[in-house]
């Protein structure tokens, strides 16, 4: 590895081999992910379509008699959403690599939709966590207390609706403050193919929110960190151990566990880290991990489906019904899919 690129100068205060060997974690690390990266677009796809199909299939007249399936609808909603943001990424990408000669206000205008897509990307992942961390707290208490008609009020469908309006006014503020968090920089004259140049515009963080030492940043990534992943992971994993537990709340704090909860470690460690003037290397790592498991968190939402497609027949009923355009399905008692009420929770 070419020291010129990460070497003994970059880690003040360590030993030279302790500092090549971090340096030789990092090539790994990149190495690794850069093999990673060049599939990553189709994964973003793939979940896109499967979760417009799962969303289609949750929000079916036979299926909307439950709060949990149009909560899960909901989820399914903001994990289409998500995704745009890294599409876009990948479009970036492409030109950067390509450098043809573009609109002079293109790349401003790609930066800008990339910062309102990153703005999506944030809102949905944090309204997905919450409404996950609501089915396993709604199927929780339904199941450990049957017979208590407050809590069996909870798997009525206007529970869903007023979850995510609930959590909506709740986390306003961080909805707001993260409109203010990306801005895009002009950078300069760039040259492209066949001949000229053009200008090139780069996002980063917004100079409002690293005024007064990153106040709003740190604030920002905390409240972030802490209230959309780490706590909630700390309750679902609660949830996950009670006697009354359901297979659907068991697989929640599972895919939570493995692929949120890193997540939020990461937000928390970019406001802890050292200074990257100091160890600049640093941000690097933090830089790939985000973005690995960013990515494995694309694959889990596809498996949302899988898990009721496996997990529930009415599911898989609701399926038939609906591929074949509302043709009907009769059972062993005759009874129409149409008229059957369906819920993806009935078995879970």
């Amino acid at each position: 590895m070419n020291e010129a690129y990460c070497g003994p100068r970059d880690f003040p205060g360590y030993q030279k081999s302790t500092a090549r060997t971090i340096c030789y974690i990092l090539y790994l690390l990149e190495s690794f992910a850069e093999t990673v990266y060049l599939g990553d677009i189709y994964i973003y796809i793939l979940a896109i379509l499967i979760n417009i199909f799962h969303f289609l299939v949750l929000t079916r007249k036979s299926m909307r008699s439950s709060s949990i399936n149009i909560i899960m609808a909901y989820v399914a909603f903001f994990d289409i959403a998500s995704q745009f943001y890294w599409i876009q990424q990948e479009v970036n990408s492409y030109y950067q690599d390509v450098q043809i000669c573009v609109h002079g206000k293109f790349w401003y205008y790609l930066q800008v939709i990339g910062n309102f897509l990153y703005w999506i990307h944030s809102v949905s992942r944090r309204h997905s966590t919450w409404l996950s961390f609501s089915i396993a707290v709604i199927r929780t208490l339904v199941v450990r207390y049957p017979m208590n008609t407050s809590f069996e009020k909870l798997s009525k469908p206007k529970t869903a609706h007023l979850c995510v309006i609930g959590l909506s006014i709740l986390t306003l503020p961080l909805i707001v403050l993260g409109f203010f968090e990306k801005e895009a920089w002009y950078v300069g004259w760039t040259p492209c193919e066949p001949s000229g140049s053009f200008k090139y515009w780069n996002t980063g963080t917004s100079d409002f929110f690293m005024a007064n030492k990153s106040f709003l940043f740190n604030l920002y990534n905390s409240a972030d960190g802490i209230l959309s992943k780490l706590k909630s992971r700390q309750q679902m994993m609660s949830s996950r151990t009670n006697k009354s537990t359901t297979k659907l709340v068991f697989y929640l704090a599972i895919t939570f566990f493995l692929a949120e909860f890193p997540l939020g470690i990461i937000t928390m460690l970019y406001i802890v880290i050292p200074s990257p003037k100091k160890f600049p290397m640093f941000p690097y790592f933090l830089y790939h991990f985000f973005n690995l498991f960013s990515l494995f968190l694309s694959v889990t939402t596809c498996t949302h489906m899988v898990v009721c497609l496996f997990l529930s027949s009415q599911y898989r009923e609701t399926i038939s019904v609906f591929v074949c355009r509302g043709c009907v399905v009769k059972t062993k008692d005759s009874i129409s899919l149409r008229t059957a009420p369906m819920t993806v929770t009935t078995i879970l």
